[in-house]
């Protein structure tokens, strides 16, 4: 996740906050969620995530590429670690990542990584959900609304900041925000059931705060599923540990998950 600092194609550079600059070149495998669907969705000094592969000789692929429905250029990522007060509008997060604005950024210099920030929603926008390409269960309670009560405890959202408080000691930091988008959720348990498209994971292994107390789904989709550690999924045997990136729609839709990378320990 970063701006887009240098676009010709088949070449995209991100400058990121916490990973330095990065240079992709696209081929005929890359994939864009996007309207066109091909390169000129690149645009220069817009907000966009891209998955690359890096090559033997040190250079990267874009194996993917998806704009980010922000204007705003300082924007802070982050899991959602308390349930949200649906009578002041906030909740808090812990900062995994960010992007900083090229001038007058409110975050460069002041947000860390690990932060606890309290967010205040203010007159929200619809929620959208970054889909990076994938099948998403439909009729979730996130999707599309504007209250903090369909935000949960372990879904991990991205938003521009309109004003930020640093972190100070044990005291939060303080942001407000009024667009959220979801982003994926890394999540470590052990295996339920190996198949396809949907498998399952064991409701032991999630967090605590996630409040999570029976076996959850996880829907892929074919194209979309990055494997490490096994050639198919279906090798994963049932007790085994795996770690997973995945959106975590929510209730009442089934399954809440949809997961982009499964990785076998």
């Amino acid at each position: 996740m970063g701006m887009v600092t240098a676009a010709s194609s088949p070449t995209v550079t991100i400058q990121t906050s916490s990973r330095g600059s990065i240079t992709a070149t696209a081929n005929s495998s890359t994939q864009y969620n996007c309207t066109s669907q091909n390169f000129s969705c690149v645009q220069l000094n817009t907000l966009a995530i891209m998955d690359a592969i890096l090559n033997a000789d040190g250079t990267f692929t874009l194996a993917f590429y998806e704009p980010l429905p922000f204007s705003s250029n300082d924007v802070i990522e982050g899991v959602v670690t308390s349930v949200p007060n649906s009578v002041t509008n906030q909740f808090t997060i812990v900062a995994t990542d960010s992007v900083f604005a090229g001038s007058g950024s409110l975050l460069n210099g002041q947000l860390k990584l690990g932060d606890q920030i309290l967010v205040t929603l203010n007159a929200p926008n619809p929620f959208q959900i970054i889909s990076k390409g994938l099948l998403i269960p439909t009729g979730s309670a996130f999707e599309n609304s504007n209250s903090v009560a369909s935000i949960l405890p372990g879904q991990t959202i991205a938003f521009p900041a309109l004003s930020f408080v640093a972190q100070s000691g044990t005291a939060p930091g303080t942001t407000t925000a009024k667009d959220i988008a979801l982003r994926f959720t890394r999540i470590t348990t052990s295996l339920a059931t190996a198949s396809l498209p949907d498998f399952s994971g064991n409701a032991t292994g999630f967090p605590p705060f996630f409040g999570i107390a029976i076996n959850q789904q996880f829907r892929t989709t074919s194209g979309r599923l990055s494997l490490d550690g096994v050639s198919i999924l279906t090798s994963i045997s049932a007790g085994s540990t795996f770690s997973t990136s995945a959106l975590y729609v929510g209730p009442p839709v089934a399954p809440q998950f949809a997961a982009q990378t499964v990785r076998a320990h």
